[in-house]
């Protein structure tokens, strides 16, 4: 049996996971701006340049914050919708490499939610 916390114990929710509404997998970017879908047979979130991630939940009231995660690392916390984050890594190049992206969800007891997506980037 899953434990949902104390929201769930009082109201009946169940906390959920977020939804990222952008990138979209398999989608090629090119400084923010969508291109075009990748390869059909295997797609893959590519990106040339800054990146967007546009996160919603589908029980903001008790969202209490959105972590965004890059290889293990958090990168940015947003406490309030919109939940959008730019990933930008100015003054150097950096070379082509897939990247874990991660988006946690923390509702007001603390629980936690998350969602992921791959995304192979060239700066």
């Amino acid at each position: 049996m899953d434990s949902y916390g104390l929201l769930y114990a009082f109201l009946g929710k169940k906390f959920e996971d977020p939804v990222l509404n952008r990138p979209v997998y398999g989608m090629i970017y090119i400084a923010d701006y969508p291109l075009c879908m990748s390869n059909k047979h295997e797609p893959m979130t590519i990106a040339i340049g800054k990146l967007t991630f546009s996160v919603t939940h589908p029980d903001p009231v008790n969202v209490t914050r959105v972590e965004f995660w890059v290889d293990g690392k958090i990168k940015a916390e947003v406490t309030k919708p919109p939940y959008n984050w730019t990933w930008m890594r100015p003054y150097f190049f950096h070379f082509w490499d897939a990247h874990e992206i991660f988006i946690v969800a923390v509702n007001r007891t603390g629980m936690e939610k998350n969602t992921g997506i791959i995304v192979w980037k060239l700066f």
